[in-house]
């Protein structure tokens, strides 16, 4: 694994024992190739368990950052020690930082307004040279799109490539089009970026520390964001105490 990180599993979806140190030092090194860097939470690991396209995905990745705290308690009951939470908000915010060293970021992805805020604000709070385009309706399933996308990455010299088409649309487009990609590192941080640029308000601190930054972002967008959180992902839970209950019985057993 990449500068000493190592891979385990977490239910089966490949989980990397990577603290945020780790992560910058290997974002902030010369690739020599296209590097893919997930940052999974609850509701995709729920997608994972269904979508066999995007387990894949996350099979070719390179980096695998656990963002969402449920998923470190998962880990705790299945006796899964060494990983941290690395949240993907976090990570950008590193990067988009004027210590962070001088490079070049593209950002793919969001609506043409928002695309363009965040490229300001980065260019305002770090100096560093940053291009990006907006895909429209569809596009990333149209072949010339995404070789013109790649031509402007490669020409931009971006050496990190802030991928927020949503999941799991960012991990498939990047894992398919691998073999046409420019040399970087490609982050998919969701709506990361938004927080970054003041777009989207980020959880209280204390809401973050006890893993209910859903609720708060659910509060925020209930209409977009209500099937996701009480539909999908709700059987998380279910995976939590069916666990436990396991880890029980087998101790139960072993006396």
């Amino acid at each position: 694994m990449n500068y000493g990180i190592r891979r385990l599993r977490l239910g089966g979806m490949p989980a990397d024992n990577a603290t945020m140190g780790d992560a910058l030092t290997a974002v902030g090194r010369p690739t020599c190739s296209p590097r893919l860097l997930v940052t999974p939470n609850v509701d995709h690991y729920m997608v994972w368990r269904k979508d066999a396209a995007f387990r894949e995905a996350y099979e070719r990745a390179h980096v695998v950052l656990l963002d969402g705290l449920p998923l470190l308690w998962l880990a705790s009951l299945e006796g899964i020690k060494g990983l941290t939470r690395v949240a993907g908000s976090d990570l950008v915010e590193r990067i988009c930082s004027a210590d962070f060293p001088a490079t070049s970021l593209f950002v793919l992805g969001m609506g043409p307004v928002e695309n363009l805020e965040a490229q300001e604000a980065i260019r305002d709070r770090t100096g560093h040279h940053v291009d990006g385009v907006s895909p429209p309706f569809g596009a990333t399933l149209d072949v010339e799109w995404t070789e013109r996308v790649t031509e402007m990455i490669g020409e931009s010299g971006a050496t990190i490539v802030f991928v927020c088409l949503g999941a799991p649309k960012s991990e498939l487009w990047v894992a398919h089009n691998m073999h046409l990609l420019p040399p970087a590192y490609y982050l998919c941080v969701g709506g990361a970026l938004e927080m970054y640029s003041g777009q989207v308000r980020r959880a209280p601190v204390a809401l973050r520390q006890v893993g209910l930054e859903w609720l708060y972002r659910l509060c925020q967008e209930p209409r977009r964001l209500w099937r996701r959180y009480l539909l999908r992902d709700m059987p998380f839970v279910l995976i939590l105490v069916q666990t436990f209950l396991a880890r029980l019985v087998k101790s139960l057993r072993a006396r």
